[in-house]
């Protein structure tokens, strides 16, 4: 039987090591699966090893390729097994590729925002303060591949406000100002 099963749930790093271990109460010899499949050692990426009672898998420099359900099951006798599940997550350090700009339009011209993101995702969106931005007669919202677009059509005082692009939980912003010209002086309306 087992003395320490392997743990459930296990992550890491994109690029860092995976270590799942777990110890039988007798030596015996044990088989190691990747999704149902046997596990085999390879030079320099997945080493299986055996220490005393304790049996062990480390895969170096993981990939996304490396997640999945792992089993260790005691030759002979399958019902004697233990299970994890191992994701590899990846830190995004910066989800845009580029800073949102400030736009500073005349009024009854229409201010764009433009970003893209640095690995496609669905989970992005467009804000004006707290809400949600939705395609309207007022608002244009584009995506082209991982280029992502918003448009304020005649802008007007009510528009000046901080936008932002929320995109897996980070927020990007920039400011919506109007202004204008008379005679060359230019002043700000807001």
């Amino acid at each position: 039987k087992w003395i320490k099963e392997l743990d459930p749930e296990n992550s890491a790093i994109l690029g860092q090591p995976i270590y799942i271990s777990c110890e039988l109460s007798k030596e015996r010899d044990v088989v190691w699966k990747k999704n149902g499949e046997v596990l085999k050692k390879k030079e320099g990426k997945i080493q299986i090893n055996v220490i005393g009672l304790q049996h062990a898998v480390t895969i170096q420099g993981s990939t996304p390729e490396d997640a999945g359900v792992y089993t260790c099951e005691v030759s002979g006798q399958e019902d004697v097994v233990t299970t994890a599940n191992v994701k590899v997550l990846e830190i995004i350090k910066d989800w845009i590729v580029k800073p949102l700009r400030d736009q500073h339009v005349k009024p009854k011209a229409n201010a764009t925002f433009k970003c893209e993101l640095f690995r496609d995702t669905p989970n992005w969106k467009w804000v004006k303060g707290e809400n949600e931005l939705t395609p309207s007669d007022k608002v244009e919202i584009t995506k082209d591949g991982k280029e992502l677009t918003l448009t304020i059509k005649n802008c007007q005082p009510d528009d000046v406000a901080e936008y932002a692009m929320e995109v897996e939980g980070r927020v990007y912003t920039a400011k919506l100002t109007l202004g204008g010209c008379i005679s060359f002086n230019c002043y700000p309306l807001k």
